[in-house]
């Protein structure tokens, strides 16, 4: 969630072509989001309205024009702290990833570092 969170206070590109963003994760996480940013420009949208096609940028179904799918990679714990890396996707010429390091402080994990 603290991936996805960062990815999402950050602009989803300059020129605002992108329609909607899509969380590849379970629905919980995008319905969690969608309430922590419920004016979130462009709109946070369920997997479904996903129009995704081999070697095509990824497509929101309800207005046909491109959308962004953020995912998140996390390894297992190792000597206490986690690696996560953040993805966007809208096509090959919009396209990044952010490397995470989070550590636990009482209890909760948060990060400790990103590049």
């Amino acid at each position: 969630m603290e991936v996805f969170s960062y990815l999402l206070s950050r602009p989803a590109g300059e020129d605002e072509q992108c329609s909607a963003i899509f969380i590849a994760a379970e629905e919980s996480r995008t319905e969690a989001l969608s309430k922590k940013f419920p004016r979130h420009v462009p709109p946070l949208k369920p997997w479904w309205h996903l129009d995704q096609q081999p070697g095509q940028s990824p497509r929101d179904l309800d207005t046909g024009r491109p959308a962004m799918v953020l995912s998140a990679d996390v390894a297992d714990p190792e000597n206490g702290v986690v690696t996560a890396i953040g993805k966007w996707f809208a096509g090959d010429a919009v396209a990044g990833h952010c490397t995470f390091q989070f550590t636990k402080n009482g209890g909760i994990w948060s990060i400790n570092s990103m590049q």
